[in-house]
């Protein structure tokens, strides 16, 4: 549920000499990460105002090691299921 996303920081956020001022950057949407898990948003008197990568990354940790587990369960089926069909077209 978390959707990655391109933007260009607010005018005023960054210095001028940021080497990402006025660029394109990857990253997420405060407003949507706080929707999916608001305790790894700040929130300052306007609402969700930033995401803090240090609880983000083991959340996203995660995630990965669950679809790691995920593919290596799929990838065994399909072997045991070709094992069967070898085993049929032999017959």
């Amino acid at each position: 549920n978390i959707r990655p996303v391109e933007f260009k920081y607010n005018e005023g956020y960054l210095v001028g000499d940021d080497q990402r001022y006025d660029k394109l950057v990857p990253g997420f949407i405060a407003e949507e990460l706080y929707n999916v898990n608001n305790i790894i948003v700040d929130v300052d008197e306007n609402g969700p105002s930033d995401w803090n990568i240090r609880m983000l990354v083991p959340v996203l940790t995660s995630a990965l090691k669950e679809s790691i587990l995920k593919i290596e369960k799929l990838e065994q089926d399909v072997v045991q299921l070709q094992l069967k069909v070898n085993e049929l077209e032999r017959k």
